[in-house]
């Protein structure tokens, strides 16, 4: 799999080096302003990291789209020559944070401008239901941004960590980590290269489980649920689906009895039991909790589209955008990325 993951922020660049931890072969680049968060992970080198001016956000999500704006040149240099190696691209961050939250959906708007068949996943962390007003806030204007970046063909999958779950921050990114590398390397018997990208990268909401030994297959599927690092989605109705499934544990055919699918399924005999669909809903019922949580506090939201889009005091304005046809180099990104699109 030709995949480049990209760790943005504090919160990014632990997932990222977690990732890169447990397969050495998969390429990485880490960014983030704060060069102190960077400098204890053990992937992290100068050849892979970008340092973008700022010292830090304090998270506020408007200071990291101002620091990416005052190094705009810099990030069109580092940017513009790398990702032309790769065809499918993994965004790691914080939706809650500063740095991360806030420089997500412009580096993704980025690559799609230098490489427009680009494939391009963001995986977020959502926060904890404890956390305070601002974390919350950030949380929802992430959401926003990222959903319109589906809306406008420039995000294909979204995926959200419930940093409910976690315990102990390390080993929480692994196990998170291993079921994302798990669904990236699901080639067996008829699973093929295609399958993975057209079902990683479908356009929605993605879920990857990892399935345990039950008495049905079904309650196998619930178990997952309950036991899953991820949010899930508000119906496990799917565009598409794989799985493999160990054939003295389960019946593969039983799966589409279980899970209804629009699109395209293949399911395989391997050696372990694991689900992956793409093109879910997205889990607009966990944002719908956020907006009760900052109701709670005294502040006002509402309700948009069918999708959910909430108002916060950080959402940015929406940049009228073209995405260019054929692939841009360093100078045609640093002629794109003017004053504008960083508002």
């Amino acid at each position: 799999m030709n995949l480049l993951s990209i760790g943005l922020g504090g919160a990014g660049n632990k997932m990222l080096n977690a990732f890169m931890q447990l397969d050495g072969t998969k390429d990485g680049i880490f960014i983030n302003s704060n060069v102190h968060e960077m400098k204890n992970l053990s992937e992290c080198n100068n050849d892979n990291r970008l340092t973008i001016r700022g010292n830090g956000t304090g998270r506020n999500r408007k200071r990291a789209k101002e620091s990416l704006k005052n190094d705009r040149d810099k990030i069109a240099d580092y940017l513009g020559e790398r990702i032309q190696l790769y065809t499918q691209f993994q965004l790691l961050s914080s939706s809650d944070g500063g740095f991360g939250s806030g420089s997500i959906g412009i580096v993704a708007k980025i690559i799609k401008m230098g490489k427009p068949d680009a494939l391009i996943r963001v995986v977020l962390t959502y926060p904890k239901a404890n956390s305070r007003r601002f974390s919350l806030e950030n949380g929802l204007d992430c959401y926003n941004e990222i959903l319109q970046l589906k809306k406008d063909g420039i995000v294909n999958s979204i995926i959200f960590i419930d940093n409910n779950k976690m315990n102990s921050e390390e080993e929480f990114n692994k196990k998170c980590m291993s079921i994302l590398l798990k669904s990236y390397n699901m080639t067996f018997n008829q699973i093929d290269e295609n399958d993975l990208a057209i079902t990683n990268f479908a356009s929605g909401y993605t879920i990857p489980l990892e399935l345990g030994k039950c008495d049905s297959l079904e309650q196998s599927i619930e178990k997952a649920i309950t036991n899953s690092p991820f949010l899930m989605p508000n119906s496990f109705r799917c565009s598409h689906l794989l799985g493999i499934f160990q054939k003295e544990v389960y019946d593969k055919e039983e799966v589409l009895e279980i899970i209804r699918v629009k699109e395209f399924d293949k399911v395989e005999y391997g050696y372990e039991n694991l689900l992956l669909m793409g093109g879910c809903k997205m889990p607009s019922s966990y944002f719908n909790r956020l907006e009760d949580e900052l109701e709670l506090m005294g502040e006002e939201a509402e309700e948009d589209d069918d999708e959910f889009m909430v108002k916060s005091i950080f959402r940015s304005k929406r940049e009228d955008e073209t995405i260019v046809s054929s692939v841009a180099n360093k100078k045609q990104l640093r002629e794109m990325l003017g004053e504008d699109f960083f508002s």
